[in-house]
């Protein structure tokens, strides 16, 4: 009885191929991120992607700020 577990090693196989794990600092790139390709320079001072989108999708209510 070899075979499920053959067929579960195949599967295991193919599935790391089609999809990977994102890590956590790009998952607000890969995911919430209505751009598809940024410069080095607007990946690397990107406000969203630093603070991993910091409350967007919280339930809180944020004041809108003012300039003076």
């Amino acid at each position: 009885m070899r075979l499920p577990q053959t067929v579960s090693t195949l599967f295991n196989r193919w599935k790391n191929v089609v999809a990977q794990d994102v890590p956590d600092d790009l998952a607000v790139c890969e995911f919430d991120c209505h751009r598809s390709r940024c410069t080095w320079g607007e990946w690397a001072s990107c406000d969203r992607r630093i603070t991993k989108g910091g409350g967007e999708l919280s339930p809180v209510r944020q004041e809108p700020r003012t300039t003076t």
